[in-house]
């Protein structure tokens, strides 16, 4: 299997840290709990889609991703995700990204197939 995710825009993400404090703006929480709330309420998308703050947990090379697997983010190579997928298991796409205007996969998780 391979990677799509984008080594080099992901790495380019903050880090956790980085991104918290970020976060920590006063105006921060105010937009989050007012507009973008509302959108996700007028759409009726509140239970389907959620508000992530990006950010990266490992810097990866070529052929890497993170894959979260029962909630835990791991870093992959091509094999282990391979040997995941030859369990009978499906990798796909959890978490998406903004960079520039695209919107590209950030995260993967295991999902059973089916």
């Amino acid at each position: 299997m391979a990677a799509v995710v984008d080594p080099l825009r992901y790495n380019n993400l903050v880090s956790l840290g980085e991104a918290d404090a970020a976060r920590q703006a006063p105006f921060v929480d105010d937009t989050i709990n007012g507009p973008i709330r509302d959108v996700f309420i007028k759409h009726g998308v509140q239970d389907i889609f959620c508000l992530y703050l990006q950010h990266r947990h490992h810097t990866i090379d070529e052929g890497q991703a993170v894959v979260k697997v029962n909630g835990t983010a791991h870093l992959m190579n091509g094999q282990a995700m391979n040997d995941i997928v030859a369990f009978g298991n499906k990798i796909v796409p959890t978490t998406w990204m903004t960079s520039g205007d695209e919107v590209i996969p950030m995260e993967l998780t295991v999902a059973p197939l089916g």
